[in-house]
């Protein structure tokens, strides 16, 4: 036998052995080594308190949840930077396009449709003493321009609200007030 035809003998020999199965402890340290830490700089801490406390209670792990996330997205994404389908995720996006905007720290705030519409913004309200939805919001209005309602003290609502849409919206407020939409116009409920 040739010196050549050892060499090719030993190749065949060795693509014809098995590779042994990972253990599993090899296993989670391959996938270990795959996790990165990050820091990520700009989130709203509202919807990032509301974000991580809907996970704990799916109990779940916020870094699966968002290494979730992020791969759906980028399973659903096509190569267009300007196209953005439907993601997994319940969330619609409608308003994608929306600015977002952040009320904090009022003593008492009164909002309106009008209000709501010349935003054209969803509204992250919090921390807010009072506030007062008027009868005139509609559910359409509130559900595509409010996009949450936290740790506020008393939250005045219109009754013609569903009460598992109203509450979606809400989180950590201390008393949440629903009100009878005929009554308020009729008694001038809402002047200081």
């Amino acid at each position: 036998m040739s010196e050549y035809e050892s060499e090719k003998n030993n190749d065949i020999e060795s693509e014809d052995v098995q590779k042994e199965p990972k253990t599993e402890d090899e296993g989670w340290k391959e996938g270990k080594s795959k996790l990165k830490n990050v820091t990520i700089r700009g989130i709203d801490s509202d919807i990032y308190d509301q974000f991580s406390y809907k996970i704990r209670n799916l109990r779940m792990n916020l870094g699966e949840a968002i290494t979730k996330m992020m791969n759906d997205i980028i399973v659903d994404l096509d190569d267009s930077l300007d196209h953005l389908p439907a993601l997994r995720a319940r969330t619609t996006f409608d308003n994608f396009t929306l600015e977002r905007l952040s009320i904090n720290h009022y003593d008492r705030l009164k909002i309106s449709r009008a209000d709501l519409e010349e935003a054209n913004a969803q509204v992250n309200f919090s921390h807010i003493d009072k506030l007062i939805f008027l009868p005139d919001v509609t559910r359409e209005v509130f559900t595509r321009y409010v996009k949450s309602v936290t740790h506020c003290g008393i939250v005045r609502m219109p009754s013609i609200f569903p009460k598992l849409i109203m509450y979606s919206k809400l989180q950590f407020c201390d008393r949440i007030e629903v009100y009878n939409v005929e009554d308020a116009n009729s008694k001038n409920s809402f002047e200081d």
